[in-house]
């Protein structure tokens, strides 16, 4: 499955799910991240990132997790695949549950391709990261948690422009979050 949206599906996504109360315990340390602006090469648009600072890890794997706040409803990213696996969960600033927050049309390498409209609090990942390349297009606001499983090297070198935060910005990111969180994710 080129973009999964369930669990069962998704190895990584089951581990985002697990690691969440872990995470929802980071949020209330707004030091226990660290902040870049990350922006396409050529492309005016950007998003913040907040990357925390300690990795969890298992006895096989170690994961990232970081915050990616897009607060341009304008943003419209090119297709582009990652350097490792991830599982996102997509959130609205305000915390509602089930809005449409951005279309991501993502195509697989073997020629499959689509179109995932995502909602806040409907999670996906792509294991194959690789294999799948995606992109995300703006229709409002919003903030998402995302987990890297970082255990094998990079299968690239990074593409992207960053520039550094400020700590007043990673304290807004941090805290657009947890605010997002809904209870009930």
């Amino acid at each position: 499955m080129a973009v999964a949206t369930r669990r069962e599906d998704s190895p990584l996504l089951a581990r985002l799910y697990q690691a969440l109360p872990q995470i929802r315990a980071r949020l209330a340390d707004p030091a226990a991240w660290a902040g870049i602006v990350v922006r396409e090469p050529e492309r005016p648009v950007a998003y913040r990132r907040a990357v925390c600072r300690d990795d969890l890890a298992t006895a096989r794997q170690t994961f990232r997790v970081a915050l990616h706040d897009f607060e341009d409803a304008r943003y419209e990213g090119e297709l582009h695949d990652h350097r490792w696996p991830i599982a996102v969960l997509p959130l609205d600033p305000a915390g509602a549950l089930h809005v449409p927050l951005y279309e991501m049309p993502w195509q697989a390498r073997g020629g499959a391709r689509g179109t995932l409209l995502v909602r806040s609090g409907e999670p996906w990942a792509i294991d194959r990261c690789s294999d799948v390349l995606h992109a995300v297009h703006s229709k409002r606001p919003h903030v998402s948690i995302v987990m890297s499983e970082i255990t094998a090297p990079a299968m690239r070198e990074n593409r992207m422009v960053i520039e550094p935060l400020t700590d007043a910005d990673v304290v807004e990111i941090v805290t657009r979050v947890r605010h997002a969180l809904h209870p009930e994710i």
